[in-house]
């Protein structure tokens, strides 16, 4: 089962590099939390994450990780680039560089939240494009 631990980790692990970003403990909630809403609003229902807003188990598909995790990114960098602005930001990094990877992460967000959406649809047995047994036709009449 998925956690809040386990997303801040994942999310910890890619912005440790050279560049020692260092985002706050709540900015990154709020990033997961961010992310998490809108992965809800895209494939519809609400889903929850264990450890979030009090949440105790996890409702979020397992498929669904990568795309939080790089939504959860592209929002906490938006954050980090916000609090830089208004020069409370401890991330060492030009702002227009920062606002470059923050627009590349958010279209990574858009593109797996696609291409889960999509997988979803394949899986579905109501979905109007469901995948049907296919009966080969033996040429007789």
């Amino acid at each position: 089962m998925i956690t809040l631990l386990e997303v801040k980790t994942r999310l910890e692990n890619q912005f440790s590099d050279v560049q020692h970003y260092r985002l706050p403990e709540t900015g990154l909630e709020e990033a997961i939390r961010s992310a998490l809403a809108q992965v809800s609003l895209f494939l519809g229902g609400k889903r929850e994450l264990s450890g979030l807003d009090g949440a105790e188990i996890t409702t979020m598909e397992e498929e669904a990780l990568p795309a939080l995790v790089a939504g959860a990114a592209a929002y906490a960098l938006e954050y980090a680039l916000r609090r830089q602005a208004s020069s409370l930001g401890n991330i060492p990094m030009p702002q227009d560089s920062l606002m470059q990877l923050t627009q590349h992460l958010t279209r990574q967000f858009d593109a797996q939240l696609e291409q889960l959406r999509l997988s979803l649809l394949q899986r579905s047995d109501t979905a109007p494009y469901a995948s049907w047994p296919w009966l080969e036709s033996t040429g007789e009449a």
